[in-house]
Formats: C-alpha cells, sequence, structure tokens
C-alpha cells in the first residue's frame, strides 16, 4: 500500500514539473539576451549609445545619490555598509572622478557611462549586441567566488 501511495506521489511530483526542468542543471544559465532585453527599448535586437545612456545602465554610482542633488560625494560612497561592494564602488569613483575634487558631477557620470559603452562596443559598430552585453558581465562573474 505504501509503496503504491509513493509511485503515485512520485507520478504527480514528475507532472507537477515544467517540461525540461528534469534535464536542467540547477544553476541557472545565463542567457545573452537576458541583459538586452532590459535595454533595448526601442526592440531592434541591439542598445544604441542613447538607449545606453538614457538607461543609467551599469551606473552604480549614480544610484548612491541619497540626497537626489544629480552628483555622489565620496561621504555617500564610504557610507555603503557592505565592505567589498564599498571597496569596487571607491575604485569605480576614483577612476570616474576626473576632476578628483571627490565629487562625481553628473557631467562626469556621463562621461563614464559613455567610456564603458566605448569599451563594451567591441566591434565599434556604435551599437551593443546581446553578446557584447554577455562578454561585459563574464570579467565581474568570474571574479566573483563560488558560493
Amino acid at each position: 500500500m505504501k509503496l503504491k501511495a509513493m509511485g503515485w506521489l512520485a507520478l504527480g511530483v514528475t507532472l507537477a514539473l515544467p517540461a525540461g526542468a528534469a534535464e536542467r542543471p540547477r544553476e541557472k544559465r545565463r542567457d545573452a539576451s537576458r541583459g538586452i532585453e532590459r535595454l533595448d527599448t526601442d526592440e531592434d535586437g541591439r542598445v544604441s549609445r542613447a538607449e545606453f545612456q538614457a538607461s543609467k545602465a551599469g551606473d552604480r554610482l549614480a544610484r548612491l545619490d541619497k540626497d537626489g542633488d544629480g552628483s555622489v560625494t565620496l561621504a555617500e560612497v564610504e557610507a555603503v555598509e557592505r565592505e567589498r561592494l564599498r571597496q569596487r564602488l571607491l575604485q569605480a569613483f576614483r577612476q570616474d572622478d576626473s576632476d578628483q575634487d571627490g565629487v562625481l558631477s553628473a557631467k562626469e557620470m556621463e562621461a563614464a557611462r559613455a567610456a564603458r559603452f566605448d569599451r563594451m562596443d567591441a566591434d565599434k559598430d556604435g551599437y551593443l549586441s546581446a553578446e557584447e552585453l554577455a562578454s561585459a558581465r563574464r570579467p565581474r562573474q568570474r571574479a566573483r567566488p563560488e558560493r
């Protein structure tokens, strides 16, 4: 009786799984199109410089503007609680603060975003493909320790 009940339970669990779930590995696979869906507002399959600039893509420092004045101060970066994140943000802050005044202006953040786009645009066609976006993410993913 117990064996029969367990068989029905196993069948129910199997039927409840989405198709192909049993074959997929547990790890989430990152699809190359994942990033492009969010940034490609005109849905032409690529991200233009204007779309990238408008999205504020990859601009972690701008999110730290807690007082909403359009600039980020060194104090706002140093207030980040997570140590590793704070260190990465401080490095980015120092790199992007072109006049070294301890404040990232909106103009400096826009210039940093433009430089980031240029680095990611491997074929220099003025657009980012799904593959270029995925390639830009890979170095950061490799730098993270396995969990």
